[in-house]
């Protein structure tokens, strides 16, 4: 079970780099492989965002993406339930994770983790204000992917 302990751990160490924050719904038993789907459109979402114009930019994300999609066949076809988090950079997965609440599938590329989908808004408002590092990520209520 991935714990906010590791998570803000982790934000400090990876604070400043490029990170593929992955959030998976997999609390749909009925439906096992609607995740996948879901995610499936969550990388091509930021496949097809246009700030990706540099090559070196675009070869990170791949990069990443293929990171995130080894660890998920290392759990062989189905993450954890009722949610699943990982953190990835050019180096490999870093974090990753069951959580205890069912999570929106998103994807995000950005410079350090994105932490906000796990935490329930009043708790997110008190860390942003103790992290101003990543209280932008935080504060943000669309978390639209993708934001440089």
């Amino acid at each position: 079970m991935l714990t906010l302990t590791q998570v803000l751990g982790m934000e400090r160490a990876v604070r400043g780099q490029r990170v593929l924050s992955v959030f998976i719904d997999t609390s749909d038993a009925g439906t096992p492989t609607k995740w996948r789907t879901e995610l499936d459109r969550a990388f091509a979402r930021l496949l097809a965002e246009p700030s990706r114009s540099t090559d070196g930019d675009r070869t990170a994300l791949e990069l990443c993406l293929a990171h995130v999609r080894t660890a998920l066949e290392a759990a062989r076809g189905a993450p954890g339930r009722p949610g699943w988090v990982a953190y990835a950079t050019t180096h490999d997965v870093i974090l990753e994770g069951t959580v205890r609440s069912p999570l929106e599938t998103k994807a995000f590329w950005r410079r350090g983790l994105v932490v906000a989908p796990l935490l329930p808004e009043s708790l997110a408002d008190r860390v942003a204000a103790r992290l101003p590092a990543i209280a932008p990520a935080m504060a943000r209520t669309d978390l639209q992917p993708l934001s440089p």
